[in-house]
């Protein structure tokens, strides 16, 4: 309870990198299951910018977002690029497969 209070989760999963492989291995199991037009933001990312879309680090932020809960997070990632996609839809496709920048949004 007093980690809650302190850093907002319940409980911290220990981050070696056995269980991050692994949790990486399964995150990638659960996005391809995903089907629908919902994913197909997410897909275009992979084919512009793979070292983006479906690197460590990105893959990373989403499944501790999620305290690795890799339905959750796979849900999350699918969600981030389509959601992107609809709201930024005049932007160039390019803009759909990198970190969006502060001066994107002036």
């Amino acid at each position: 309870e007093a980690m809650f209070d302190v850093v907002g989760f319940r409980h911290v999963e220990e981050e070696s990198d056995a269980f991050l492989n692994t949790k990486l291995a399964e995150l990638d199991q659960e996005l391809h299951k995903i089907a629908g037009n919902r994913k197909k933001a997410y897909d275009a990312a992979c084919k512009l910018n793979p070292d983006y879309a479906q690197g460590r680090k990105f893959r990373l932020a989403f499944l501790r977002s999620k305290q690795f809960d890799v339905k959750k997070a796979a849900s999350a990632i699918v969600s981030h690029f389509h959601l992107k996609q609809k709201f930024f839809p005049n932007y160039p496709p390019s803009f759909l497969a990198r970190e969006m920048k502060f001066t994107d949004l002036s």
